[in-house]
């Protein structure tokens, strides 16, 4: 390779900053928007606890879906892949961890004793987050059963979502990029 296909590969593949800032934009835009529902959206005590926690995350799952299925897409389509693999890993999972606080806060307002201490919407977050990342401190378990299958369901989702979306996202990045280069 000489220096100036060598200088052309490495222009191909640096991302303008104009394109960079859109990006981390867009990433900070969605994730406030949905804190922004996540943080105003009524929570009523008086409602069944698997109705709520159900709908909530029968709508997690289906926005999960469709945004999911948008992007990847939009992946292939771009003018640089993994930049947008990055927007849609930090989006999904901005949405499967509101999503699941959401169902969590959901269970402890209809429930009080789904969990060891009465769960806000900080709580409630914070738990998602907790279980999201396997650290576990333990100020905060289900107690009740219906709870303990909703932390079982988000663990092996979690197993899921980070092992396969991962791995989807970055593969179909890695064959935008070797499609752009032209070497498929």
């Amino acid at each position: 390779m000489t220096d100036a296909e060598s200088r052309g590969a490495k222009a191909s593949t640096s991302v303008p900053a104009v394109v960079l800032l859109r990006t981390i934009a867009r990433i900070v835009a969605v994730v406030g928007i949905l804190l922004g529902a996540y943080w105003f959206i009524p929570v009523h005590p008086e409602s069944a606890a698997v109705t709520a926690a159900a709908w909530a995350a029968a709508l997690a799952v289906t926005i999960l879906g469709l945004f999911f299925i948008r992007q990847t897409g939009r992946i292939f389509r771009s003018e640089y892949p993994m930049l947008a693999a990055v927007e849609t890993l930090a989006i999904l999972l901005g949405v499967f961890v509101i999503g699941f606080a959401f169902v969590y806060l959901a269970l402890a307002t209809s429930e009080t004793v789904a969990f060891s201490e009465p769960l806000n919407r900080t709580g409630a977050l914070y738990f998602a987050v907790t279980v999201l990342s396997t650290v576990g401190f333990g100020d905060i378990t289900p107690i009740s059963d219906g709870a303990r299958w909703l932390v079982m369901i988000q663990m092996l989702i979690d197993i899921g979502l980070l092992a396969g979306a991962l791995r989807l996202v970055v593969g179909i990045a890695r064959r935008a990029d070797r499609r752009q280069r032209g070497q498929d």
